[in-house]
């Protein structure tokens, strides 16, 4: 199942390099491209582990540092360079943040629930698990808060939405361990949200920015 990330994760990764570093791009997009990078880095641990030594992808490992480096940019990417032009703090948008609240929650609990319930790595998952609820919070809030003037929340609202289905999906995979033909589905789903991410973020940054 570790190709199908690799292979979503690659793609993602090589149409960041030709994409990142032009001219004009801002930094939201290169935070973005550097979470896949990560991702990809982490992706390359795990294949490789399984190709020459089997027993060291089993169960947490030195490629989960870089799927926690994932959403830990993504969080950066929100949180530092987008929220503050979406969301002033008002107490309009407080309803926005409880329902982001509680999308963050639920997902948070899913993960906790699959890393004490089918895991034996239940701290070291539990660990995994909070930047992805951190990443989930803002991508959920930024995709039901109504637009502002310049246009970046409606512009960023595809990405969101697939940034949520990232954070989902991949709690599902590693938490969960699902195998059989449901294991093959996440780990499909994971692999396709991976390569459309930048593609998609990158439309919606150019709508708004370029």
């Amino acid at each position: 199942m570790i190709w199908l990330r690799l292979a979503g994760a690659t793609a993602a990764f090589i149409f960041g390099l030709c994409t990142a570093f032009r001219p004009k791009i801002p930094l939201y997009y290169k935070i973005i491209f550097f979470g896949m990078a990560s991702c990809f880095l982490g992706s390359c641990y795990e294949a490789l582990a399984q190709l020459l030594r089997p027993s060291a992808a089993e169960g947490f490992h030195v490629g989960y540092f870089g799927y926690i480096g994932l959403f830990f940019f993504l969080y950066s990417s929100y949180y530092g360079a987008i929220n503050s032009l979406a969301d002033g703090g008002g107490r309009d948008y407080r309803r926005y943040r409880l329902a982001a609240g509680l999308a963050a929650l639920a997902v948070c609990a899913a993960g906790l629930c699959g890393a004490w319930l089918r895991s034996e790595q239940h701290l070291l998952l539990s660990i995994f698990t909070l930047p992805v609820t951190m990443a989930a919070y803002f991508a959920a809030k930024l995709l039901i808060m109504p637009d502002v003037e310049l246009g970046i929340t409606a512009a960023m609202r595809p990405f969101n939405a697939l940034a949520l289905g990232l954070c989902a999906v991949q709690l599902l995979e590693f938490c969960w361990s699902f195998g059989g033909a449901a294991g093959w589905l996440i780990a499909a789903l994971d692999g396709l949200l991976l390569a459309a991410s930048l593609p998609v973020a990158r439309k919606g940054v150019r709508r708004w920015f370029m």
